[in-house]
């Protein structure tokens, strides 16, 4: 197995991974908007108070923004893959 094949691979990986990390957190974020009383109540949140969902629906769209940035970095400058995760 070479090194183009093993980048390609991650990178594969990575764009999926970041792909679904997105998918999920936007589902969130629609899940808490549309139907906030379908959600149970969170340990320490007040009655169904989704700005809590809403945070973490934002942290999880940057980091599979992130994760996606990652895999596209690999692929376009494998020399530095190192640097982007590999």
């Amino acid at each position: 197995m070479g090194r183009g094949e093993k980048t390609t691979k991650s990178y594969l990986l990575s764009l999926i991974a970041g792909i679904l990390i997105v998918c999920n957190s936007t589902l969130l974020g629609a899940a808490a908007m549309w139907f906030p009383g379908v959600i149970p109540i969170l340990p320490g949140s007040t009655g169904n108070d989704t700005t809590f969902l809403f945070r973490l629906a934002a942290i999880g769209l940057l980091c599979g923004i992130l994760v996606i940035l990652g895999a596209v970095l690999l692929h376009n400058k494998p020399s530095k893959r190192k640097t982007w995760g590999d």
